[in-house]
């Protein structure tokens, strides 16, 4: 491949001007010394490469004269303002200061040190603080639990997920796997925080289901639990953001803290154990599809468009699904006959729009 790379780089030297932008090159599992120096021969007048790494010995000494900067100069003073806004400035947090004002300074010195410029592991490493303050740590709790923090992203991921109470792992796991499952088969689409409400129950409560609309008291206390379910059982590694929609029940999506959160998570050794937390009776697909049928059957009614996206949710995961037996797949589609048909029958009742010249559903 080398060989291959340099003579296009030769061919191509007269009419080619490339600049190649390579992402953390210390992440290769390789001799970095070896990346490092094929990189730093193949600039030229025609080819330019900007390469970031953490600061690696390999890596130090052959870009030694190379144009360099340090992540952590440029993000010192956005980090200092977000640890004063974040951490200095809780009342707790105001309390000792005043009891160990020499003490707090060195915390705060020490965790833009650790942070070695990513804003990231500043931001995870503030919330742990500021959750022990409200759990009722003192100063040298304080230190001493930012004394075990890892620096790296990922070791600090895997302390997280360590943290979860053993209560708690199994629905953690059940969460996460629900959550991937969705990203993979909805990539434009994020999973709201509704249809992970309802994709946390039990699958066979949709037999039990009416087709009624909930009313805004109940989405509201189905939002609010599930974000506490969340926060508590997920470490932090999910969280709730907001989407501009026409429905306030849709408005509230599931997402990753960061994208390295996802890569972390998927990475084999990790993604085996979640799934053995999970049991090998648990199907992903069964709880979604669920879920998808249940918000059909809470839609506000026949013409209401979350009915028909969730129609299509619907089918998209039962079609994708391949451990559902026929029995499932019939009682699935029964559940769509009838629920849609419920909804059109209390159109006509409720008289509204005329249906008699439409197609059935």
């Amino acid at each position: 491949m080398k060989k291959a790379f340099e003579l296009l780089l030769r061919k191509s030297a007269s009419f080619l001007k490339l600049c190649i932008f390579i992402d953390g090159i210390d992440e290769l599992e390789g001799d970095h010394k070896d990346m490092a120096e094929f990189l730093h021969s193949l600039v030229s007048p025609q080819v330019k490469l900007v390469v970031s790494s953490r600061p690696i010995n390999p890596c130090l000494i052959v870009f030694e004269d190379c144009p360099s900067l340090r992540l952590q100069d440029l993000t010192k003073n956005d980090m200092e303002i977000f640890v004063k806004e974040n951490l200095v400035g809780h009342r707790s947090m105001a309390e000792l200061i005043d009891l160990y004002p020499s003490q707090a300074g060195e915390l705060v010195s020490e965790i833009k040190m650790k942070a070695e410029g990513v804003f990231l592991w500043v931001k995870i490493v503030v919330k742990l603080l500021v959750d022990g303050l409200e759990d009722g740590d003192d100063m040298e709790d304080l230190q001493r639990k930012l004394l075990l923090l890892p620096p790296d992203l990922k070791d600090l991921y895997r302390r997280m997920i360590g943290k979860i109470p053993p209560d708690y792992q199994t629905q953690a796991a059940q969460i996460f796997r629900i959550f991937h499952t969705w990203n993979g088969l909805m990539e434009s689409e994020p999973l709201t925080v509704i249809a992970l409400s309802f994709a946390t129950r039990d699958p066979s409560e949709i037999s039990r289901q009416k087709v009624a609309n909930l009313g805004p008291e109940a989405l509201s206390w189905l939002c609010s639990t599930t974000e506490a379910r969340i926060r508590s059982r997920c470490c932090g590694l999910l969280e709730i953001h907001k989407k501009v929609t026409n429905s306030q029940s849709q408005n509230l999506v599931v997402g990753y803290l960061h994208r390295t959160v996802a890569e972390f998570l998927t990475s084999d050794d990790v993604w085996l154990e979640i799934c053995a937390m999970t049991g090998g009776g648990f199907d992903p697909f069964q709880h979604l599809t669920s879920a998808c049928l249940s918000i059909m059957k809470v839609a506000h009614d026949f013409e209401d468009p979350i009915l028909r996206l969730n129609l299509i949710y619907t089918t998209a995961l039962c079609r994708t699904a391949k451990s559902f037996p026929d029995q499932t797949m019939q009682h699935h589609i029964n559940t769509i006959d009838e629920t849609m048909k419920q909804h059109q029958y209390n159109l006509r009742a409720g008289g509204g729009t005329d249906l008699t010249n439409a197609e059935p559903h």
